[in-house]
């Protein structure tokens, strides 16, 4: 019974990291993006580039975590 208690928190707690780290990369990207929209003058490209680069970076960090994880 204990084995299965710790496999079911151990894949919540992969789950709540990996979209903890997917968030984080997209918002940074977001904000970066923002940033240089504001130093360059060029309104929505700079935010939306940032928010393809940090979904991309987001998406293979998690892959690169739930690969260590398990």
């Amino acid at each position: 019974m204990k084995k299965r208690k710790a496999d079911w928190l151990r894949a919540i707690g992969v789950a709540t990291s990996a979209g903890m780290t997917l968030l984080v990369m997209i918002l940074a990207g977001l904000y970066l993006g923002h940033l240089a929209d504001d130093r360059l003058a060029t309104a929505p490209l700079g935010l939306a580039a940032g928010g393809i680069v940090g979904a991309v970076v987001g998406i293979w960090s998690v892959i690169t975590q739930i690969g260590t994880m398990l």
